[in-house]
């Protein structure tokens, strides 16, 4: 009688613990549904035209509230745009909100690089409002960007030019490294010499950045040419600084701007932007709306001066004496709006992949290269099986041997631009403290590891009779 009654509680304890399980479940699903139309909501929020005409207003509210608040304004202007600043903020506050709920969670959120940029922005706002900073309070007037999307063609210029932005960063890195040698260039060529004739000169590795930086502008560039001529002594001597003039200002102000503009051209979507060209703007819709209104009014008038409609005096509506087609009007309403496109996208789109499948190297090809790489006689006598080849061929390729060139061409760059062009300049550079017999050892072991890297290629890809040979190629 024990066991059944320990039994009979136990089943009971489970009963119970199944029911609360199934309880939980319940609320648990009820409030993932809460969830889920909270999300839906926030997402219809989003998609609706009038949240985002609303949003809009309110960006503009916000700029021109900034335009207003100026250091000679009046006490009720300025009142004003105090109180326009934190109702602002506090709208594009709820903005933020609303994305957060129609996001699956935080990272969801976080994924989406325009919440990120926003989220930041309203804490710069916040941030402004908090520390009454002017310069904190203007920042967010970067909102104005989104403005842009009532003027598709504007706004795809925009969207170019920051799809642009990390290939601007490599271009700009690539032009200081270029200006960086001819500035070291120039302070070996010309040192001290047209220090007397231009304050524009290469006697310091300050004031020679400072020069190649003025003719990479044009800035009165004539006179660094004219007093680098007059430094040099000969008639050889004063030509080749001209040439060295020129060439350094043709580079920059040819070569260089047109780099920039084929830079943001590769990003530019050619094919959407003439689609938003031959889009109707809101001109064009209230004309062609216009014209549509007047095109019924005049078929209504005509029907009814034909009487084809009949005036209904119960309701003060006309209508149809008989079963008539308005085919006319149908026709103007469906195609209100709407402007065929000159361009089929899908065609360019065809065509960019193409072209880029053809100018692609696929991986295979790589590896059968380093095949007959392998495979080839260098140098005449070294075979794929030579130890010597072999061990080459395998330093060359380990990712640390990369490593320790690139650091060495960094350091000795270093080097370059701050070691003086004469040892009578020595007290100028900042390695004077340096022991000249530590820059010496240096420069001697930066002279080793580059000749390690030039046999490791040559060993592993010929010098010029082979397939992928050293000379073969122009930068090496």
């Amino acid at each position: 009688a024990l066991m059944l009654k320990e039994q009979e509680e136990r089943r009971k304890q489970l009963e119970e613990k199944a029911k609360s399980a199934k309880a939980d479940a319940a609320n648990a699903e009820e409030e993932g549904d809460g969830d889920k139309l909270i999300q839906q909501i926030a997402q219809q929020m989003l998609q609706s035209v009038w949240f985002q005409r609303w949003n809009s207003l309110v960006i503009a509210v916000h700029a021109f509230a900034m335009a207003s608040d100026q250091y000679d304004a009046t006490g009720a202007t300025k009142l004003w745009s105090q109180t326009a600043y934190y109702v602002c903020n506090i709208l594009f506050l709820v903005e933020l909100l609303v994305r957060a709920a129609s996001s699956e969670g935080f990272n969801d959120f976080w994924r989406n690089s325009f919440n990120r940029f926003e989220l930041l922005t309203n804490i710069i706002g916040i941030t402004g409002l908090i520390t009454q900073e002017e310069f904190i309070l203007l920042l967010p007037s970067i909102r104005l960007y989104r403005l842009m999307v009532y003027f598709p063609t504007l706004e795809a210029l925009l969207m170019s030019a920051v799809a642009s932005t990390a290939a601007i960063l490599n271009l700009c890195l690539f032009i200081t490294i270029v200006a960086l040698c001819f500035s070291i260039a120039g302070r070996y060529i010309f040192g001290n010499s047209m220090d007397e004739w231009n304050r524009s000169n290469y006697g310091t590795f300050k004031e020679s950045v400072l020069t190649t930086f003025q003719l990479l502008t044009g800035d009165s560039w004539s006179a660094v040419l004219y007093s680098a001529m007059a430094a040099m002594s000969g008639t050889l001597a004063q030509l080749f600084a001209a040439c060295f003039v020129i060439t350094w200002f043709t580079f920059s102000n040819l070569i260089i701007n047109n780099l920039f503009v084929a830079v943001i051209i590769e990003n530019f979507q050619v094919s959407e932007t003439i689609e938003n060209i031959g889009k109707p703007g809101y001109v064009a819709q209230a004309r062609e709306t216009i014209k549509i209104g007047y095109a019924g009014l005049y078929h209504s008038f005509n029907m009814m001066r034909n009487k084809q409609v009949l005036l209904d005096h119960a309701t003060g509506k006309y209508t149809p004496k008989t079963k008539m087609d308005y085919t006319f009007l149908r026709t103007t309403k469906d195609n209100k709006g709407k402007a065929p496109s000159r361009h089929d996208q899908g065609a360019v789109r065809k065509v960019q992949m193409d072209v880029i499948g053809k100018i692609s190297v696929k991986r295979d090809a790589v590896y059968q290269d380093e095949e007959e790489e392998e495979r080839e006689t260098v140098m005449g006598c070294f075979g794929p099986d030579n130890g010597l080849r072999k061990a080459f061929v395998w330093l060359g390729r380990r990712w640390w041997f990369d490593v320790m060139v690139f650091s060495a061409i960094i350091v000795s760059c270093i080097f370059l631009m701050l070691a003086p062009p004469n040892e009578d300049l020595i007290g100028e550079s900042a390695l004077s403290r340096v022991p000249s017999s530590s820059i010496a050892w240096m420069n001697r072991m930066f002279t080793v590891l580059f000749t390690i890297e030039f046999f490791a290629k040559v060993f592993a890809q010929g010098l010029l009779l082979t397939h992928n040979a050293y000379l073969k190629s122009g930068w090496n």
